[in-house]
């Protein structure tokens, strides 16, 4: 899990418009993203992961997650707060939809 959070880290693209930003007591700035790491079943029927995506909240995060296993694949929806300006960044998993890959949530 560790690593598709800082996979999703590295691919964003400073749009601002699906980060809640706010500012610290210390002047920090925090900012959380709401992301979905979908995974796909192949043709041979094993999971494939897919690039995450950013949602604007918590619950258009989980509602996707439901969307992508409805469909027949796995998603774990994760929100990450933390200092854009350090790149210290915190996860909490919101939901895990599906059957993901064992090694998703072992880390």
């Amino acid at each position: 899990m560790l690593a598709l959070m800082r996979e999703a880290r590295d691919q964003d693209s400073g749009d601002q418009d699906n980060v809640d930003i706010a500012g610290s007591e210390d002047g920090m700035t925090v900012a959380t993203w709401f992301v979905v790491q979908p995974f796909e079943r192949s043709k041979k029927g094993r999971m494939i992961q897919r690039d995450a995506r950013e949602w604007q909240t918590a619950e258009a995060a989980c509602r996707e997650g439901e969307r992508v296993a409805a469909q027949g694949g796995a998603a774990v929806a994760f929100a990450r707060t933390g200092d854009p300006d350090t790149g210290d960044f915190a996860a909490v998993i919101l939901g895990v939809y599906g059957a993901p890959p064992d090694e998703v949530l072992a880390a």
